[in-house]
Order: structure tokens, then C-alpha cells, then sequence
């Protein structure tokens, strides 16, 4: 009688799951990452629109504004009607509701009241906010933890 040498369904089952670990841990890491890179992308289109728009203001001479439809969205326009720009707020952040709209005077870029814009970022527990300072185009970003 020959003796065959051979993994038994268990060894083979080890092997599998220990395989099918080292595979799936990478692909929870990726998808968190993604996640935050996506917010982080948001914040810097963000920025740059904010940047584009008081530019925009200054240049063409027509005041630009910043608007928020609903929470999911933020939108740059001028104030003849023309878009600039229309920003989707990722699932991973909440934002706060504008009271008004804020807009940068033509010719100057600045705002004419201090407005400041929320998101709370749960997953990093924290509460980033664009603060508009009032009588300059500038603003202050302040991230504070919750």
C-alpha cells in the first residue's frame, strides 16, 4: 500500500482564511484613506474657490457670492448670475448652514460682514471652520477638536 503525503482539508482551510486576511486588512485601510483624502481634496477645492471668487470679485469688477442650496453643497456665483463653481460636501463632513450668503465686493474682494462657514468632521473629531473677516477679503481657518 502506497502512503500519499497530502494537506488535509483543515491545513488547507488554515491556509485559505490566514491568505484571505493578509488581503482583505489592506483593502479597510485603503478605504479609510480614501475617505480622508477625499475630505482633505474638498477642503483644498474649497480654498481655491473661496481664492478664485474674491479674484473674480476684484477683477471683473461685479460682486461674487457664495451660497449654500443645502447642506450638501456650496456654490460660487456672481452676482450677474453667471456659476463659478459648485462644491459637493463629502458624506464624511456635516456642515453648518449659512445665515446669509457671502459675498466679496467688486473691485475690492472684501466682505462686508463677518460670516464664517462649519463642517464637523466626525471622523477626526473635529470642527473646521472658515472664518470671513469683515471689511477684508481674508479669512482665518481654525480646526478645533471636539
Amino acid at each position: 500500500m502506497r502512503k500519499h503525503t497530502a494537506f488535509t482539508l483543515i491545513e488547507s482551510l488554515v491556509v485559505l482564511m490566514i491568505v484571505s486576511i493578509i488581503v482583505f486588512l489592506p483593502t479597510l485601510m485603503i478605504r479609510e484613506t480614501t475617505k480622508t483624502i477625499e475630505t482633505l481634496y474638498f477642503f483644498d477645492r474649497l480654498e481655491k474657490s473661496i481664492l478664485t471668487s474674491q479674484q473674480v470679485a476684484i477683477i471683473s469688477n461685479k460682486s461674487a457670492d457664495i451660497l449654500q442650496p443645502d447642506l450638501k453643497q456650496l456654490a460660487f456665483q456672481l452676482t450677474t448670475g453667471d456659476w463659478l463653481e459648485t462644491l459637493t460636501v463629502p458624506d464624511t463632513l456635516v456642515a453648518s448652514k449659512l445665515s446669509k450668503k457671502i459675498s466679496f465686493a467688486g473691485g475690492t474682494g472684501n466682505v462686508g460682514e463677518q460670516r464664517q462657514i462649519q463642517f464637523i468632521w466626525q471622523d477626526k473629531k473635529q470642527k473646521v471652520s472658515y472664518v470671513f473677516l469683515f471689511g477684508k477679503g481674508h479669512y482665518n481657518k481654525v480646526v478645533t477638536t471636539l
